[in-house]
């Protein structure tokens, strides 16, 4: 058996977690009623009944029962977003998923976990040429998908950056793995998992991910987002 990088975001809730359960607080120690919805070695997204910032820290304890097979974790949120039965959150692990746990669920852990967005970026040319914009359409630990006018070969190198501006370095470096059945969809591989670094290039500590068609059907009208925003917990990116 051999489970596959897996996409979510698209409103699909079907997921293999291995019997792998969790147990989840903030730091302050008020509990975070959680589900796990899909689970990889350093990743892992749940369903939760709040939204929670871009950075925040999140205790965990994964296991299979309470008797044995209990890991203690750290996730960091990078992801979030409403769904019809709660709310989404992607977070990286501070540590990797043991063996000691996962050897008695699968056979062979997915390697990531992907997630939609809707970032614009830019390809980093050669000193002062003009940068091409593209558009991020997910992204995981050890990649993305995006959308680019210029017409690349599978294996070209490519570096991208969150703004425009000659000025700005480039600070993610991947290759192109894929090129889809549209002339300008690609799809990227990102070595030493930097992928985990590209929600902070796009990200602030006020903002969540709402990018989802399930938010015109939320029971929360459009005015009172900035002050449920506000009455968020507190986040800080995990550098």
């Amino acid at each position: 058996m051999k489970l596959k990088e897996t996409q979510f975001g698209s409103g699909s809730l079907q997921s293999t977690t291995g019997g792998i359960k969790v147990s989840a607080c903030l730091e302050s120690g008020l509990p975070l009623p959680s589900a796990v919805q899909d689970i990889a070695r350093s990743d892992v997204r749940l369903l939760t009944d709040r939204p929670l910032r871009f950075g925040t820290r999140v205790n965990l304890v994964l296991y299979l029962n309470l008797v044995s097979n209990t890991v203690p974790n750290v996730g960091v949120v990078h992801w979030c977003r409403p769904s019809t039965h709660g709310w989404e959150l992607g977070l990286y692990l501070n540590s990797p998923i043991p063996e000691s746990l996962i050897s008695k669920s699968w056979w062979e852990l997915r390697q990531s976990i992907r997630y939609d967005c809707h970032w614009r970026a830019w390809l980093v040319g050669q000193d002062d040429a003009p940068r091409n914009m593209i558009i991020i359409g997910n992204y995981s630990l050890c990649g993305m998908k995006f959308e680019s006018s210029l017409k690349l070969d599978p294996g070209s190198d490519i570096q991208i950056s969150h703004s425009a501006a000659p000025s700005v370095p480039a600070y993610i470096r991947g290759r192109v793995e894929r090129v889809g059945q549209s002339v300008n969809d690609y799809g990227c591989y990102l070595p030493h998992e930097s992928g985990r670094f590209l929600p902070s290039m796009f990200n602030h500590g006020s903002t969540l991910h709402m990018e989802s068609p399930f938010v015109e059907g939320l029971s929360i009208r459009s005015s009172l987002l900035p002050e449920m925003i506000d009455k968020l917990p507190p986040g800080g990116f995990d550098s």
